[in-house]
């Protein structure tokens, strides 16, 4: 008798099982979507933060370059006039060759050139100058490598907990594409042309 009392009572509370274990599974099932969706989000947003900041690291590095050029196109140039001066002054010291006077008037004429030239371009240090920019753009091209490096490695979790299971169905799902690497996005990461 006990066995038919089981029976009914399993009827009666069949439908209520099994909805109950239709429902917890349900459950399981979004809470575990929730989940890979804040997962995937997150490995977005730091995805984005990476690249924010590679991109900020290009421009600088883009700046050092154009200002490195105009710097050597000022210093060839002042070079250019320094040493034309210096040959002018040159020049007038042996053509006045025919007496020491003559010799000291031609050096005072070529005198106050050179001089003005070197007060005009007093922030041209010479090759002190270029070399501390040459640094600053070898020091921005290691920052750069490092963070393709950053970029690269959250790009591979994130492409890693996307084309594993459970993740590659969730991602499907809820619209998450799998990222490429630094490596492949040629067009921003170009050097620039100097002009």
């Amino acid at each position: 008798m006990s066995f038919l009392v089981f029976l009914q009572y399993l009827k009666k509370y069949l439908k209520l099982i099994v909805y109950g274990s239709f429902g917890i599974i349900v459950l399981v099932i979004l809470f575990d979507g929730i989940i890979h969706f804040n997962r995937f989000t997150s490995l977005k947003v730091t995805d984005s933060c990476h690249q924010e900041d590679l991109n900020a690291e290009l421009q600088r590095r883009n700046n050092i370059i154009k200002y490195l050029s105009i710097l050597v196109e000022r210093y060839l140039a002042f070079e250019e006039k320094m040493f034309k001066s210096t040959s002018e002054a040159r020049d007038l010291l042996n053509k006045a060759r025919v007496s020491e006077n003559a010799k000291s008037e031609g050096l005072r004429k070529a005198l106050p050139g050179i001089v003005a030239l070197a007060e005009q371009y007093p922030e041209l240090k010479g090759s002190q100058v270029v070399q501390d920019f040459m640094n600053e753009l070898v020091e921005s091209e290691k920052r750069i490598g490092l963070m393709k490096e950053d970029y690269n490695a959250n790009v591979e979790t994130y492409n890693l907990h996307r084309k594993t299971f459970p993740g590659k169905i969730y991602g499907a799902i809820l619209g998450f594409d799998v990222l490429e690497y630094c490596g492949n996005q040629e067009e921003p990461l170009k050097v620039p042309a100097i002009d």
